[in-house]
């Protein structure tokens, strides 16, 4: 693989200790990482956009949310003008090696192999978990190690990073670097490129298995199930003729001397197209059994009464995943993995015009922990959001302000009465938050512990804007595949819902 070097790099909270692996508590940095721009001409904006400035991590399980605050707006200038190459990136190492007892020393060349090893071991370091964002807003990109479930916001100075897979449950430490990618080829080394384009280039092509014309994801957890199989059935007929291929070479040539051309094509198709295409197939099909055949119906739910309706989540999923962010944000429900064969099994968006007569959420708002800390603020409200052709969506109305415990068992489940919350069909339900942002207590926002990851099918959007989530606004939220939102609403129509309401008929 060819080796690049980055032109510039700046890196920040290099070994920062994370907290426990069931803390939700927030550790936060001030740092100081200039570019080193030496060879370029960036304004003084665009060096002020890539200097960072301050680091806060948060952790709670195998989730990781890493908030990077630079200079300048480095949300709009990323991947523009001569930060057209630019890049931030957030890696997580795992806990060093044990070192290996010291063992006595050997002169001569034992030694010297002895320390060349160790060289290549320091040098290289851990394997880091990696998170790499880049591109202008408007067509940014995302790659990430295989396994994670990943969503990066933008937005002026800041840059926020939701991760979440097994590979950081044991991550210890954390880098975040801004870097310009460019600069000449380095000549292959015995030991593994720590530049953060030569991580990428090597993420992306571990992303994908290409053989025989084929390219098929590593990662098949973000490929639909339909997708899927249509990949397993494609790759089952390519398998099918490579191995009829290789029957008719072998019975052409059945002696492997004098050497012909058939013999470098029977041992590309026999040792380098068919093995690898068979192990993906295995794990294809294995994925394929556990997450996309018809598995046994979801727990029953409780038939609801004539004239109402279920939104949302079933409940039946515990609460393992929160979300914290400084400013206001809002998320909803934009695709289930319920087998949805009856009635009455949730559905998505509002099934018809009415009114929510009560929702119920699973889970409470968490305290930071730290002394003095007065609570956080647990207000919350539910929100109508009225889906537009182009993908986004506006909030038609919000209800009155509720409150999360912050106490107790986080699979609780709470319920709330919304006063004349009128729906359209087709209208999806937000969960809305102010952030509740502290200087001191809160500096990401308070952790809200009301989703569930990993959920194959599942997908919850998310959007996050300071004073740009009230009514009216209007937004297109970013997937968070594989997570879902706790809460569902019941809604009311016909005589189960006010007058006062579409679809409503009810006057006392």
């Amino acid at each position: 693989m060819k080796r690049w070097s980055a032109t510039c790099l700046a890196v920040g909270l290099i070994g920062l200790a994370l907290p426990g692996a069931a803390s939700a508590a927030e550790t936060c940095s001030d740092v100081h990482a200039r570019l080193n721009v030496k060879g370029l001409s960036l304004s003084a904006g665009e060096q002020q956009a890539m200097t960072l400035k301050r680091i806060c991590v948060e952790r709670g399980g195998q989730s990781l949310h890493v908030t990077a605050t630079f200079g300048g707006d480095v949300s709009s200038l990323l991947g523009t003008g001569h930060l057209a190459k630019a890049a931030v990136a957030v890696l997580a190492y795992g806990a060093p090696a044990k070192k290996a007892p010291k063992k006595k020393k050997h002169r001569g060349k034992r030694a010297r192999s002895a320390a060349r090893r160790k060289r290549k071991k320091k040098a290289s370091g851990p394997t880091p978990v990696v998170v790499y964002a880049t591109g202008a807003l408007a067509a940014a990109k995302t790659v990430a190690s295989p396994g994670l479930t990943v969503a990066v916001v933008r937005e002026g100075a800041t840059v926020e990073f939701f991760a979440s897979g097994r590979s950081l449950a044991s991550a210890r430490r954390v880098e975040v670097r801004a870097v310009i990618l460019g600069g000449k080829r380095r000549k292959p080394r015995a030991y593994k490129s720590e530049s953060l384009l030569g991580a990428a280039l090597q993420l992306e092509r571990a992303l994908t298995l290409e053989v025989a014309g084929l390219v098929l994801p590593r990662d098949l957890g973000p490929v639909s199930c339909g997708n899927l199989k249509e990949l397993i059935d494609k790759t089952q007929a390519v398998v099918a003729e490579l191995e009829a291929e290789l029957a008719a070479l072998q019975a052409k040539n059945p002696h492997p001397f004098p050497m012909s051309p058939e013999d470098d094509q029977i041992t590309y198709i026999r040792d380098w197209s068919i093995p690898p295409l068979q192990k993906w197939l295995k794990d294809a099909q294995a994925y394929y059994a556990k997450h996309c055949k018809p598995k046994a119906p979801p727990p029953a739910i409780a038939p609801v009464p004539p004239g109402t309706f279920p939104v949302g989540s079933d409940l039946s999923d515990s609460a393992t995943y929160f979300v914290s962010l400084a400013q206001d944000w809002v998320a909803w429900l934009k695709a289930h993995g319920l087998a949805r064969a009856t009635r009455d099994a949730p559905s998505i968006s509002v099934p018809a015009d009415g009114q929510i007569l009560s929702f119920k959420i699973k889970g409470k708002a968490n305290p930071s922990g730290k002394p003095g800390d007065p609570g956080p603020l647990t207000t919350f409200h539910l929100q109508d959001l009225r889906p537009q052709p182009d993908g986004s969506v506006i909030v038609d109305h919000s209800s009155q302000p509720f409150n999360l415990p912050t106490t107790g068992d986080p699979n609780q489940i709470n319920q709330f009465l919304p006063t004349n919350f009128c729906v359209h069909k087709g209208d999806y339900l937000g969960f809305n938050t102010e952030g509740g942002f502290d200087p001191t207590y809160y500096p990401s926002g308070v952790p809200f512990q009301v989703f569930s990851s990993p959920q194959p099918g599942w997908t919850t959007d998310l959007f996050s804007k300071h004073n740009g989530t009230g009514n009216g606004s209007q937004f297109t939220g970013i997937d968070q595949p594989n997570v879902e939102l706790l809460m569902q609403a019941t809604e009311g129509t016909g005589a189960s819902a006010s007058g006062l309401c579409p679809g409503g008929t009810k006057t006392s």
